[in-house]
């Protein structure tokens, strides 16, 4: 099995590792500088890593409480993305972002998707989907309130044990 790659970032568009670091400089990272780095978690890692065979980019940023899942489609390109923001040893996801390609064009950069859609979580109990289509022209907000952000709230992972942060299925609801 394919090892955990470890880097500065990653770069969507050449489909690489950008300034690659060993795991205990990704760690030392994580755990006292806060400084950010990327972790090219290959599938198959874990069970539920995504959902297809291209690895999940994880990037943490703890200097600004940041953490991103990132998955994609057999392309290379954006599909799916969670963002966390970290408030002390706890998570929460704050967004997933969903783009739909029109094509099978592996140039596509996630600014080419045909629909965007996004859901931003908000404390208490706010719930807000954007869905972007760009076909269409058009735009769509709803907002929802009273929905239950339970689901969204988890602790931060120790270095290394990237599954659940890495979990392609969340609780993406259209509100109460």
């Amino acid at each position: 099995m394919a090892e955990t790659v470890y880097c500065l970032n990653w770069s969507f568009k050449l489909g690489k590792a950008n300034r690659p670091m060993t795991a205990a400089t990704a760690r030392k990272r994580y755990e006292d500088s806060g400084e950010r780095f990327t972790a090219v978690v290959p599938t198959g890692a874990f069970r539920g890593s995504g959902a297809g065979r291209e690895p999940v980019i994880l990037t943490f940023h703890w200097k600004i409480g940041y953490a991103a899942a990132e998955f994609m489609d057999h392309c290379g390109r954006r599909t799916v993305k969670h963002v966390f923001r970290r408030c002390g040893d706890d998570l929460f996801l704050r967004s997933v972002w969903v783009h739909t390609y029109p094509d099978d064009d592996p140039r596509s950069s996630p600014g080419d998707a045909s629909v965007i859609e996004s859901y931003s979580y908000a404390r208490p109990d706010l719930l807000t989907h954007i869905v972007r289509d760009k076909t269409a022209g058009e735009t769509v907000t709803t907002r929802y309130d009273s929905v239950d952000l339970t689901p969204n709230r988890d602790t931060v992972p120790a270095f290394g044990d990237w599954a659940r942060i890495a979990a392609y299925e969340r609780p993406m609801r259209s509100g109460s």
